[in-house]
């Protein structure tokens, strides 16, 4: 298999790369213009602070392209250890793949399947519980472009864009001048429902203050108003909210014409995490019974919808999938990462651009420390200890074509702007998918 792309320019003399996808965030914006003289980003058209960080501070790297021991070594030479490693393991972990390319996905499932392995993504630790809540009460949803030309009322909950996906609102939402929204921020009314005032707070009309981990019982008060119940006044101490406030809402959500709650990090890591994605769901289910609502999370790694697709699309399952029987399980705890390494359940681990580690515990670092660990990452490492394996990799989007999908499950192409000396993650992957038939039909 191959994948196509663009000519990537010349480094001697300027040229312009149009149409380009930044992979920062989520938001996979894919109108930047880019500037590209002497292999290097000089200029990064339409795109937001962040992604122009992102694009201006990609150098040339003169890493060694792999690592055994915190040796320098070749592809081949670290490949071949890397397939030893996962051929010789009972229970091997893969995991991440929140920041690389369908294409390298799809192939990093079938290593897994390959080698009767599990693996999980970033997903379990943020988003998987708005998976787990659309299996049981499912989702009213739509993509952004129907937000940015429809939505005249947006709920942002537990979600700060201005500083987490900073062109989302002039691109997708709040600012975005739509279709039938000509006037953009004028045509629109939109509340922040946060347990502290963020940097998104100062565009809102009103911002409701929620008690930490009361964003259920919130949700729950407003839709037995919506049913015609009184909520029992108690419910005003539990969330901190007046329930006149809350009342008022609803009256203005029900006389909208077209509304979106859009909900972020601050839903997942609240106490109830899947039950509080449930009760927006289903919230949100209600409300169209009045006018028309969706609601859509709000993600922060560049492809890690791309990860929930890949896996459901090749297992039937979004995360926390197990091959070890030959055919896909899933079980969100017992298969997912944390969980593995806690109960130290697995003897091998391949992490494949997995972006901060940062819900990992101590106690996870600490065991990765006494397992062999495949690294495969284009950024700098993520691990305490030196992993067994470290394989460099081009970054995807910037040196490596391939695709991605939006936060609404829209997919993109990428176009790359700057010449590696490293391989694409999906060059690799292939490289050792290939090793691991070729070991396995050896035995």
């Amino acid at each position: 298999m191959s994948l196509s792309q663009e000519p990537i320019p010349e480094t001697n003399k300027l040229k312009v790369i149009p149409d380009a996808t930044c992979t920062h965030c989520g938001c996979l914006c894919d109108d930047l213009v880019l500037s590209v003289e002497n292999n290097k980003v000089v200029e990064a058209t339409n795109s937001c602070e962040a992604g122009k960080t992102y694009f201006l501070n990609q150098q040339t790297q003169d890493e060694p392209e792999a690592l055994i021991e915190g040796k320098p070594t070749t592809y081949p030479e670290a490949i071949d250890k890397a397939v030893e490693i996962l051929l010789a393991a009972k229970n091997p972990l893969t995991y991440g793949l929140s920041e690389t390319t369908t294409e390298a996905q799809r192939v990093a499932v079938a290593i897994t399947d390959w080698v009767g392995g599990i693996i999980d993504t970033t997903t379990s630790i943020g988003r998987g519980s708005s998976g787990l809540a659309i299996q049981e009460v499912g989702e009213v949803t739509c993509s952004l472009g129907e937000i940015k030309n429809r939505a005249d009322f947006i709920i942002y909950w537990g979600a700060n864009p201005v500083k987490n996906q900073p062109r989302h609102l002039s691109r997708y939402s709040l600012l975005a001048e739509g279709e039938f929204l000509p006037n953009g921020r004028k045509d629109r009314t939109a509340i922040l429902i946060d347990v502290k005032k963020n940097e998104t707070a100062k565009e809102m009309d009103p911002f409701l203050k929620v008690k930490p981990g009361s964003d259920f019982e919130l949700a729950w008060t407003m839709r037995a108003l919506l049913k015609g119940i009184d909520p029992d006044p108690s419910v005003e101490k539990k969330t901190g909210i007046k329930l006149d406030l809350i009342k008022n809402l609803i009256d203005q959500m029900k006389d909208a014409k077209y509304g979106a709650i859009l909900f972020g990090a601050g839903i997942t890591h609240s106490p109830g995490n899947e039950l509080n994605r449930e009760s927006i769901h289903l919230l949100t289910r209600d409300l169209n019974q009045f006018t028309r609502w969706v609601s859509r999370p709000i993600s922060s790694q560049g492809n890690a919808t791309g990860a929930d697709n890949v896996l459901t699309w090749s297992t039937g399952y979004p995360f926390a999938v197990s091959m070890g029987r030959g055919y896909p399980r899933f079980n969100p705890g017992e298969f997912t990462a944390p969980g593995l390494l806690a109960r130290k359940e697995v003897d091998a681990a391949f992490m494949i651009s997995t972006g901060p580690m940062l819900n990992f515990t101590q106690a996870d670092q600490e065991y990765l420390k006494t397992i062999p660990v495949i690294e495969l990452s284009s950024g700098v490492s993520q691990f305490k200890a030196q992993p067994s394996v470290s394989l460099k990799s081009s970054t995807y989007g910037i040196h490596s074509a391939g695709t991605v999908y939006r936060m609404d499950h829209v997919s993109l192409p990428l176009r790359p702007s700057l010449k590696s000396p490293y391989k694409s993650e999906f060059e690799i992957l292939k490289m050792i998918e290939e090793k691991v038939l070729i070991k396995t039909k050896e035995k």
